[in-house]
């Protein structure tokens, strides 16, 4: 269990092959992993709250379709260079309009 994370590329590669993530709600982790649809997350930092969110990550893997469905969603996601690049220069350009018109 991570204190803290600065980035969730483990989460990120494990989706490309269907697994289905546990992980912590922070740093990069909670950007990357979307709570019931392409992973599970939990809150605290103790082995209640990882109990408790094991308990439903088993409801949904007993569920076949759902456990299928979330499969798929967390296979979907993009997280490549190209995209990354793409989303850095939209923030650039804004960035360059803003002051352009300051």
């Amino acid at each position: 269990m991570a204190i803290r994370s600065s980035h969730g590329p483990p989460a990120t590669s494990v989706d490309l092959f269907g697994a289905v993530p546990i992980g912590r709600r922070v740093g990069g982790l909670a950007d990357t992993i979307e709570d019931g649809t392409t992973g599970f997350l939990f809150d605290e930092y103790s082995s209640e709250d990882l109990l408790r969110v094991a308990r439903h990550v088993m409801d949904r893997y007993y569920d076949p379709p759902a456990w299928e469905w979330m499969m798929k969603q967390a296979m979907s996601r993009d997280f490549g260079w190209p995209r990354s690049a793409e989303k850095y220069l939209q923030v650039y350009r804004r960035a360059l309009e803003a002051l352009r018109h300051a």
